[in-house]
């Protein structure tokens, strides 16, 4: 069976959906559900702009887009209605997820592989969405500094020599910014890159 993108769309809207009945369902009930991630619905959201803008001209683009309308206001009440608990929450994700994609870049940038694939661009959009929603009550300005470094490396702003004069062998020598917590030091260890 052929899946068009009609279909698609729609499964993703009603997995966004059911993500926050789930979340909603969770803050209400913690031991009922499982484990939760508060981020789960802002995750499910975040592609959807996307695949709503490659239905340009179809016939269900308007219905889709007012059925988008409708579920993201639902996660907006649920945000303001679920208190300061849910919002923690989401800021414990937003700071984890600001650290996969510093792990990420890092892994890209020493591996020499494509940014795009390497860093997840949904995943960079999530931070997003997080960020616009935790700016109103928590201090997102060391995430906001991180992301900006990290996305100012990823544009080519920041090379790695072919020869570093101060590397005895002659091999390029790249700094890792993250400081060694057992260290004064700002940039505690070097990677040589043969």
């Amino acid at each position: 069976m052929l899946t068009t993108a009609s279909d698609y769309i729609r499964h993703r809207l009603q997995r966004y959906e059911a993500s926050i009945d789930h979340t909603r369902a969770s803050f209400r009930d913690p031991s009922a559900h499982g484990e939760l991630i508060a981020s789960a619905p802002y995750s499910e959201q975040c592609a959807l702009p996307v695949l709503l803008d490659s239905l340009a001209g179809n016939p269900d683009e308007t219905t889709m887009r007012q059925e988008y309308a409708r579920i993201t206001k639902k996660l907006e009440a649920l945000a303001r209605e679920s208190g300061p608990g849910y919002r923690e929450s989401l800021m414990k994700d937003l700071t984890n997820l600001a650290h996969m994609y510093h792990a990420s870049a890092c892994h890209a940038s020493i591996c020499n592989l494509s940014d795009e694939a390497a860093t997840a661009p949904c995943r960079r959009r999530l931070i997003s969405l997080l960020l616009a929603e935790l700016r109103v009550d928590h201090d997102v300005t060391v995430i906001e500094t991180l992301l900006s470094m990290i996305d100012d490396n990823i544009r080519g702003s920041a090379t790695v020599p072919e020869h570093s004069p101060a590397s005895p062998e002659g091999r390029a020598c790249f700094a890792v910014t993250e400081p060694d917590h057992n260290s004064s030091q700002k940039y505690s260890r070097q990677i040589r890159i043969d």
